[in-house]
């Protein structure tokens, strides 16, 4: 249980920060971020929270429609070449909990949001050893609301 709670999404930044953990209630797809995510504004300094969590309300009690997760393989990296191309292959849900409940961590770069959906440019670190060690991806999350939930606010430096 946390202390606090907030659903205002402009609150908080993802951005930099990994999710080490996914679980999916009742309506609901909840991850988990040991060190926290950054809260925005009210202050010059940066505050982020310690072990929180955020989660989404789904319209849907079937997991696997309210979240796509793709990842991108990449070919010709011939280093003379300016341009790659790249093959998005999905990822299948069930797959996706086994990695980050089993030490894959996943780094959210961008978010966007529109009418009960979340878009995430994120990068996938695999567990230490596995081959490849990181892969570009991207998740589309269908919800009614995000929820951030923390006990504790820390400063930077």
């Amino acid at each position: 249980m946390y202390k606090y709670s907030d659903n205002d999404m402009n609150h908080f930044s993802l951005h930099d920060c990994r999710a080490t953990k996914l679980a999916i209630g009742d309506h609901s797809l909840t991850f988990e971020f040991e060190d926290g995510y950054y809260i925005c504004g009210g202050t010059m300094l940066n505050q982020y929270t310690g072990r929180s969590e955020v989660s989404f309300t789904t319209p849907s009690d079937k997991p696997d429609r309210n979240i796509s997760i793709y990842v991108f393989e990449y070919l010709d990296t011939d280093e003379d070449s300016e341009e790659s191309r790249a093959i998005r292959t999905s990822i299948p849900l069930d797959k996706f909990i086994g990695l980050l409940n089993n030490g894959a961590q996943l780094e959210f770069l961008d978010e966007y949001s529109g009418y009960e959906k979340f878009f995430y440019d994120c990068v996938l670190w695999y567990p230490k050893g596995e081959v490849p060690r990181t892969a570009d991806c991207q998740i589309f999350i269908r919800a009614k609301d995000i929820t951030y939930r923390w006990n504790e606010v820390k400063t930077e430096g």
